[in-house]
């Protein structure tokens, strides 16, 4: 069997939100009353980091420093990440997030040879502003193009690959992926939403949960 895992990183793979962390700290004081008011009114993921982002002051270096000396990861993700390579599923990780974020968390921690996507800063007008390298490398007729991570995108494109997908996640930018993949995992917010929509979920609070179900579900005999 192909299987393909998809994971959320910021508060899936963290155990702190990397962009709120960012935003809390170098942000505008009613950037979340912004962003909430904005997705109550269904706005895209990159109107809300543009509003989000807006009146950002802080140096690539102060953003790295942040990240590095606050940011925790669930431990027991390298279970998965063992577990895949011995198993040889795709593992990949799908940020809304940043790409100055997911190098200095996986270089504090040793991780290595995981395949991720993020968004990324550039430089503006002397600040930092989001930019969107990824955002359209998934092309298939049904992507908006208003998200800097296709993360449904990417579970369409290794489906019709004929890989068994899963996905992994907790929050507002997990809604597209987890209504698309074949399997899913969800905590937090992303747990109430999908049983509010009444679709099938596995709940899960680590990576253990996962890699254990995972286990369980795809045995090396099949």
């Amino acid at each position: 069997m192909k299987l393909a895992i998809f994971t959320d990183y910021d508060g899936t793979i963290t155990v702190e939100d990397t962009v709120d962390l960012m935003l809390n700290t170098y942000g505008m004081p009613d950037w979340l009353e912004i962003s909430k008011e904005l997705d109550a009114a269904g706005a895209k993921n990159i109107e809300r980091m543009e509003a989000e982002f807006k009146g950002f002051r802080a140096t690539r270096q102060q953003v790295v420093d942040l990240v590095r000396e606050n940011v925790h990861i669930d431990q027991t993700f390298r279970e998965l990440v063992d577990l895949s390579g011995k198993r040889g599923w795709r593992l990949v990780v799908l940020s809304q997030g940043f790409r100055e974020s997911v190098e200095a968390v996986f270089d504090k921690y040793g991780i290595t040879g995981v395949e991720w996507y993020a968004n990324a800063f550039e430089e503006k007008d002397g600040s930092l502003v989001p930019a969107y390298p990824d955002k359209d490398l998934i092309v298939d007729g049904e992507c908006t193009g208003f998200c800097g991570v296709c993360k449904g995108g990417h579970i369409r494109k290794a489906r019709r690959e004929g890989y068994t997908t899963v996905y992994i996640g907790d929050g507002i930018t997990d809604r597209c992926a987890a209504e698309r993949a074949d399997t899913v995992f969800a905590k937090r917010y992303l747990r109430k939403y999908l049983a509010e929509k009444g679709r099938p979920f596995t709940p899960f609070e680590e990576f253990s949960d996962v890699a254990a179900e995972l286990s369980k579900r795809f045995p090396e005999s099949a």
